[in-house]
Formats: structure tokens, sequence, C-alpha cells
């Protein structure tokens, strides 16, 4: 009978609930010090709202929502706190940290695509002295027949090595334009780490003065 009875109430439990409730049900499970997990926000959700929480992977997702945001929200009030000096100091390093990136994926860049380059002309190079054997080879094909083959299959095996050293510089073209991507994706990274930064009270005087000392 108890199981009979609690089956009919919790097929009676409302399916669709304000999405504020998660993250209630997080706030009290960390106020009494339990453990935030999907299952125990999903069983709270039943006990104190009275609400069926539906599909794990949704409640999950909303979970994850709420957290993320939270996370961010604490983190905007953090960097709102900073002092202006600390703010400045941060800019000045992240400046600092792109330009360093950008500079060494250029300097990449370009060492690559030097070499590269230097081993296609190289390449050119030795095609066209083989093409120049093969057409005085071909005039004494009767005798030189063997040569000539020879000389064929290094001009086969150059015109795989140029188109290899082609495909290597077209790859290089998409590796710069992925690097590109990446330096901009960075910000993000530098954004994360000016919202790790302490608000320490003795840093902040230290950039207090320093910015009077460069001031005077």
């Amino acid at each position: 009978m108890e199981t009979h009875m609690t089956a009919r109430k919790t097929a009676g439990r409302k399916t669709a609930y304000d999405p504020e409730i998660p993250g209630r049900c997080i706030e009290i499970l960390e106020e009494r010090g339990l453990e935030v997990t999907v299952a125990s926000i999903a069983k709270m959700m039943a006990a104190e709202f009275d609400v069926s929480p539906g599909r794990p992977e949704t409640l999950e997702r909303q979970v994850r929502g709420y957290l993320d945001q939270r996370e961010a929200d604490r983190n905007a009030a953090r960097i709102a706190k900073l002092p202006e000096a600390v703010s400045c100091q941060i800019h000045k390093h992240a400046d600092k940290i792109r330009a360093e990136l950008l500079r060494l994926a250029g300097l990449q860049h370009e060492m690559i695509e030097t070499e590269l380059r230097q081993e296609l002309d190289e390449a050119k190079a030795d095609l066209r002295s083989h093409r120049a054997i093969i057409e005085t080879l071909e005039a004494r094909v009767d005798d030189l027949t063997g040569e000539r083959d020879d000389a064929r299959a290094k001009i086969e095996s150059l015109n795989k090595k140029v188109a290899r050293l082609q495909n290597a510089l077209a790859r290089m073209e998409s590796e710069n334009t992925r690097l590109n991507n990446r330096l901009e994706e960075r910000t993000d990274v530098l954004d994360a780490f000016r919202a790790m930064l302490p608000t320490d009270p003795v840093e902040e005087r230290k950039g207090g003065r320093s910015s009077g000392d460069r001031t005077g």
C-alpha cells in the first residue's frame, strides 16, 4: 500500500517547473554541507519543491549552466572590485603576452615558409637538371636505354617530392590560419587570468606606490 501511494504521489508531481528551482536546490545543499550532484538535486526538487526533475541529461545541463553563470557572475564581481592600478597592470601584461604570442607565431611561420620554399627551389632545380639529362639521353636511346629509365624514375620521384612540398606549403598556410585563430582565442585565456588575480591589499598599495613613483 505504501509503495502504491508513493508511486501515485510521484506520478502527480509537476513535470514543468521554475528554471530557478535547480539553482535553489544547489544553494540549499551547499548551505547544509551536502554533496551537490544531479541525483541529490533531483531528490531535493522532489522533496522540497514537489516537482519532477525530468530527464537526468536535461537537469545536468541546467545545473551546469547555473554553476557556470554563477561562477561568471562571481568573477565579474571580483574584477569589478579590482583597483584601477591593478587593472591597468593586467592590461599591460595582457598586451605584452599577446604581442609575444604574435611574434612567436610570426617567427615560426617565417622559418617554416623559408625552409619549405628552399626545399621547393632545390627540387625544381634538380627537376630541370634531370629533364636536361633526359633530353640528352633520348638522343642516344638505343645505347643508353637503361640510363634513360633510371633518369625517368628519378624524374618521377622528384615530381612526387615537388607535389609533397607543395602540399606542405598548403598545410603550412592552413596551420598559419589556425594559429591566428588560436591567438584570437587567447583573449579568453587572458580574461580568465585576470579573473584569477587576487585582490591583495599589499599588492594594491604596491601598485599605488609604483604608479606614484612613475608619476613623480
